[in-house]
């Protein structure tokens, strides 16, 4: 008995062992769950997934994930609905965003306004966040495709593509990006766009194209159309001269009123502002044609005439008449106030009364429009850090005004200068101009804007004052009553850059461009200039009566200012009238 007894106790002992080994201790998976927790909520996508000795790998966008085979019970993939089911041992499940073969675009809408002919409105959702990337693709070698990141980041999204070609089958590729805009996924679509002859039907010619050397981006044209105050078609075109995009307002029950003015100025947010002078409005317009905002000018007795420009607290500026003005002998005054507006109330913050401040009798550059216009103000610049303004006047120079409406400098030929409406003396705000080595010039003639000098000249009935990152000054010299000499068809204008020692009280010509060209940049009314600041260059439109090579029409040129090579030059020929007021170059998407 005890024999038998010590040998049941040693297998009782052996079999007891041997179910210890097999039991084994449950698998810790909550490593695992956490890091691809971690990996989801950082917007990774899954890839794919591998099998591979005994273990299971997971490829996301930027993290390669190695699992134990023993901790998977099973993996699901479902690329169609953009997802992978992954399920452990103990039966926990994740869903994992997974990377699809294709998407689809919902809803494409061209030209959903009405107003915009060259562009669509898209609707696309995914099943997991990301953005839209747009590209257009170009139809000319010279020229980029057009791209654009959209800014949302989520599941559904409603974009705006605009850069069409007109009456082309255009393609464009809509791509998924992640949040930094890396490309995973793209669709392509195809969208026929009208022919636009019958909304504008101006004649494009690419004279030079350098694209290496262009600012990227379109030009912005402010079509005047069939009469001087008829700017109802801006649009944009390419280097080539390609038409991209365009708004037909002539059937808009309200945007039919906007007159060429300066044309569409764009705003810090993508929208572009404008000012009607037949209804006294202003507009905050989008793109495809949507008013925004109004601003209604009646109320306040004033009447929008000419630029307008957004300061850096959002305000209005522009130029403007007040009703019912009057000169100090009774007559009529119009075209001489600047006006601040507050963005959000529509009150006035500061007008500037052009009477005061300048001379009211001076009347030497008059051009046939009545004497009641005797300043017509045309442009504005402002200056942050002085709160002081830049202003053209057509008949009169530049002048530089403080808030208060006292004169600092007065950029103008010398001749006919007398007292303000304060009583001031003007001829002691005169910028004396020096020669290229900063030598005085005395000679009277020159002063007087007479004669030119060889390095000096004043400038004539201008526009468009442009402050240049140095600190000078960027001006269209239109050269119309160049020396008081009134020519409408045989002058040239100019870009120009004035570098005015406000201390000194001098102004010096440091750059110059379209004298030497003559009557090819000839504009005796409107044009404008920029500085581009990617590549440095200068924009120089001439849009009223220069000499193209198929009769009369307008030039747009982009400038190296370092060596004057000219890196873009496009003519514009309209079918009647002159072809714009002013252009700006600009991207497409802000």
């Amino acid at each position: 008995m005890e024999l038998l007894s010590f040998f049941l106790w040693i297998g009782i002992g052996i079999l007891s062992g041997s179910c210890e080994e097999d039991i084994k201790a449950p698998l810790d998976i909550s490593g695992d769950i956490a890091t691809l927790e971690k990996i989801i909520s950082e917007g990774n996508l899954l890839i794919h997934t591998e099998k591979k000795e005994g273990e299971n790998i997971l490829i996301f966008e930027t993290d390669t994930l190695t699992i134990d085979s023993e901790r998977i019970l099973d993996i699901y993939v479902d690329k169609a609905h953009w997802k992978t089911s992954l399920t452990f041992t103990d039966k926990t499940t994740l869903e994992i965003p997974t990377l699809a073969e294709s998407f689809h675009v919902e809803k494409i809408r061209l030209n959903p306004t009405t107003y915009a002919p060259l562009s669509a409105r898209v609707n696309v959702s995914f099943p997991v966040e990301g953005k839209v990337k747009m590209r257009i693709k170009s139809k000319e070698k010279e020229i980029a495709d057009i791209n654009h990141l959209f800014t949302t980041y989520g599941y559904n999204h409603q974009i705006d593509i605009h850069g069409l070609y007109p009456d082309h089958l255009n393609t464009v590729y809509l791509s998924f990006t992640d949040k930094k805009g890396k490309e995973r996924l793209t669709d392509t679509l195809k969208i026929q766009t009208e022919n636009i002859s019958k909304i504008i039907n101006t004649q494009t010619k690419s004279i030079q194209l350098n694209t290496s050397g262009m600012e990227p981006g379109l030009f912005l044209i402010s079509y005047v159309g069939g009469t001087l105050y008829d700017a109802h078609r801006p649009y944009m075109i390419d280097g080539k001269g390609n038409t991209r995009w365009l708004l037909a307002l002539a059937h808009h029950p309200e945007l039919v009123k906007l007159i060429a003015g300066n044309g569409f100025k764009r705003l810090k947010n993508g929208n572009f502002i404008a000012g009607g002078r037949e209804n006294q409005m202003l507009y905050e317009i989008n793109m495809m044609g949507e008013i925004l905002h109004r601003w209604d000018l009646q109320p306040i007795g004033i009447g929008f005439h000419h630029d307008i420009i957004e300061m850096p607290t959002g305000n209005l500026l522009f130029t403007a008449t007040k009703m019912g003005d009057k000169k100090p002998d009774g007559s009529a005054a119009i075209m001489d106030y600047v006006i601040e507006l507050h963005r959000e109330t529509g009150a006035i913050v500061t007008a500037w009364d052009l009477k005061q401040s300048l001379d009211v009798n001076r009347d030497l550059l008059r051009v046939d429009q009545g004497k009641s216009n005797w300043a017509h103000g045309n442009g504005l610049a402002y200056i942050k850090e002085q709160d002081a303004i830049i202003l053209s006047t057509r008949f009169q120079g530049f002048v530089k005004l403080d808030r208060q409406n006292k004169v600092k400098w007065i950029l103008s030929p010398q001749k006919g200068w007398s007292q303000n409406g304060q009583g001031i003396l003007l001829k002691n705000y005169l910028l004396n101009p020096v020669d290229a080595k900063g030598n005085p010039i005395t000679d009277k003639e020159v002063l007087d804007g007479n004669v030119p000098d060889e390095s000096f000249e004043w400038n004539w009935t201008s526009h468009s004052p442009r402050l240049l990152p140095d600190g000078n000054l960027l001006i269209f010299d239109n050269g119309y009553m160049r020396h008081y000499k009134r020519d409408q068809r045989n002058g040239y204008s100019r870009a120009v850059i004035y570098k005015i020692d406000e201390t000194q009280k001098t102004v010096q010509q440091v750059w110059q461009y379209g004298k030497e060209r003559g009557n090819a940049c000839y504009a005796y009314a409107g044009g404008s200039v920029q500085y581009l600041p990617v590549k440095g260059n200068i924009l120089f439109a001439s849009g009223m009566n220069a000499e193209i090579s198929s009769g009369r029409g307008g030039r747009i040129l982009e400038i190296n200012v370092q060596n004057k090579e000219v890196v873009c030059e496009i003519e514009i020929k309209p079918p009647h009238s002159s072809p714009f007021q002013c252009a700006a170059h600009m991207s497409l998407y802000p």
